[in-house]
C-alpha cells in the first residue's frame, strides 16, 4: 500500500507588508481563493508519469486543485476534507506582514484561540482525511495534493498506523513524501 503526499505549488497571493487585522483578513481570503504562479518541476512530473498512481486527490482549494491539474491533468478529484488547517486572526491594534500575521495566527490556533475549526477538531479531521487516503490506497496507488499542515499531519498519522516514510524529496512547494505499508 503507498500513498504519496505532495504540497501544493508557489500561491499566486504574495506576502503584503503593514496590513491592519482586517486588511489581513480579506488578504488571506484572496490567499484561499487564488491558485499557483509557478509549474512542478519536471522531476515530479516524470515520477507521476511512471510511478503507477491508481489515484489522484486533492483538496478543494484552488491552489491545490491548479496544482493537481499541473501534474496530472483532468486525473484529480478534489474533496474539502483535505483542506488546510484555519489560521486564527488575532485582535491587535498595529500593522503586520503578512507571514507575521500567519505565524501568529497559527501559534495562537495551535493554542486553541480561533473562532473557526480548532486544533483538536482539525486533528480529528486528519485523522478522517488518513482514513479516507488508506481506503483508496488499498484499492490502488495514491496521492493526494494537499497542503503543509494536512500533510504533515497525515504523514504523523500514516507513521503511527505503521506506515513507513520510504522517501522525501524536496522540502516546500512541491515537495512529494511517500509512505508504504
Amino acid at each position: 500500500m503507498h500513498i504519496h503526499l505532495i504540497r501544493h505549488g508557489r500561491p499566486a497571493c504574495l506576502p503584503q507588508p503593514a496590513l491592519s487585522r482586517n486588511e489581513y483578513a480579506s488578504w488571506l481570503i484572496s490567499y484561499d481563493a487564488m491558485g499557483i504562479m509557478d509549474q512542478p518541476p519536471a522531476s515530479l512530473v516524470d515520477w507521476l508519469q511512471t510511478a503507477k498512481i491508481g489515484n489522484l486527490i486533492s483538496s478543494s482549494l484552488p491552489r491545490a486543485t491548479q496544482s493537481a491539474d499541473a501534474v496530472a491533468p483532468g486525473r484529480a478529484r478534489s474533496d474539502p476534507l483535505f483542506n488546510e488547517a484555519a489560521i486564527a486572526i488575532p485582535s491587535v491594534p498595529f500593522r503586520m506582514h503578512s507571514t507575521a500575521w500567519t505565524s501568529i495566527g497559527r501559534i495562537l490556533w495551535l493554542l486553541g484561540r480561533t473562532t473557526g475549526e480548532n486544533f483538536t477538531d482539525f486533528r480529528f479531521r486528519a485523522q478522517a482525511a488518513t482514513d479516507a487516503l488508506m481506503a483508496s490506497a488499498a484499492v490502488a496507488n495514491t496521492v493526494l495534493v494537499g497542503h503543509g499542515w494536512m500533510n504533515k499531519t497525515i504523514g504523523k498519522e500514516l507513521r503511527r498506523r505503521g506506515f513507513s516514510l520510504q522517501q522525501q524529496v524536496r522540502h516546500g512547494y512541491w515537495s512529494r513524501t511517500s509512505f508504504t505499508r
